[in-house]
């Protein structure tokens, strides 16, 4: 499948684009990761594929309301 179809299909099925859908898919794993048990965030933001940490950051606190250490602590 190209790139158009799959923007298009994606953009009716999910009302996101394919970068959002992504990175939402990346931030519902890293919860997923720190609900396990996983307190570092550097190690985490590298297991679901965000090599920036400030970028990862950046990421999380827009879907999540709060830091990535916020979010931690509060489990």
């Amino acid at each position: 499948m190209s790139h158009s179809p799959l923007y298009k299909k994606l953009r009716q099925m999910t009302g996101m684009s394919l970068i959002e859908f992504v990175n939402d898919y990346r931030i519902y794993k890293a919860v997923q990761l720190f609900r396990q048990g996983e307190t570092n965030v550097e190690s985490v933001a590298e297991a679901v594929g965000v090599n920036d940490l400030k970028n990862f950051r950046t990421l999380f606190k827009r879907k999540m309301q709060m830091t990535p250490k916020q979010f931690v602590q509060s489990l």
